[in-house]
């Protein structure tokens, strides 16, 4: 009989203002990794947040959010998970995220829902 690993999973996305696919997916799937046994730890933040936030540095903490870096470190030096899980990280968990489990040795996952890594508009037209 074949027994099931379970695993540690860290879960990291950026919520949009208007829910849409991609917040449905994140919900879904993390609810779906724990019914199969799976231990999450959440890391999320959400697009209310940039009305708060001076445009100059929003741009600058979409291109690397220091703070997301620390507190991702920590997380992870805490928590101990066996591999991260990214979702969206655009724009305020930029891609900081990835070299803080980098630094920590944490395996990622990314899931793709759009073209955003490689185009900004994240539709891949010309």
């Amino acid at each position: 009989m074949m027994t099931l690993q379970r695993n540690f999973i860290l879960i990291v996305h950026n919520y949009y203002k208007q829910t849409g696919g991609e917040d449905r997916v994140f919900t879904t799937e993390s609810a779906l990794l724990k019914s199969k046994g799976h231990y999450l730890v959440g890391y999320t933040i959400h697009n209310d947040l940039i009305q708060c936030i001076n445009p100059l540095a929003l741009a600058f903490a979409t291109i690397w959010n220091n703070a997301v870096y620390r507190e991702l470190r920590s997380l992870i030096r805490r928590d101990k998970p066996d591999v991260a899980h990214f979702h969206n990280t655009f724009p305020l968990i930029s891609p900081a995220a990835y070299y803080a489990a980098k630094a920590e040795g944490v395996p990622v996952v990314q899931t793709l829902h759009n073209y955003r890594l490689i185009c900004p508009d994240a539709l891949f037209f010309s």
